[in-house]
């Protein structure tokens, strides 16, 4: 019952100018990263741990404790991050197109070698 209720509202959101394109792209971009939620999560959580052990290390040295230095570095890391994960979608998906290519091995592979980096900074500091 709850499917025919809501039949009726996605469709007054697709025919919403800008609400229904954002709701498409949410959509298709929570679809694009489904098979990879797992080690996105992994890898969130150790960049977010890293974060917290930097501002850590950063008070018990001595250091003043700087906002914009912290939410410019954390931006630059997530447009780092995310700009390489959208590359390695784009080639994972001509190579599936081309070849018999099973989907999102680069993928898991950028994960791995991401989360590596930021368990090697955490136990750095």
């Amino acid at each position: 019952m709850l499917f025919f209720k809501l039949k009726p509202l996605a469709i007054s959101f697709a025919q919403t100018s800008i609400g229904g394109w954002i709701l498409k792209l949410t959509l298709q971009l929570f679809l694009l990263f489904l098979p990879l939620y797992q080690g996105l999560l992994i890898m969130l959580l150790l960049v977010l741990f890293d974060a917290i052990f930097g501002v850590l290390a950063s008070v018990k040295s001595g250091n003043q404790f700087s906002s914009r230095k912290f939410r410019e570095g954390m931006i630059e890391k997530t447009a780092l991050y995310g700009i390489l994960f959208l590359c390695f979608i784009l080639i994972e998906l001509a190579l599936k197109s081309i070849y018999a290519y099973v989907p999102f091995m680069l993928c898991n592979f950028i994960i791995a070698f991401i989360s590596l980096y930021e368990v090697s900074s955490i136990l750095e500091k």
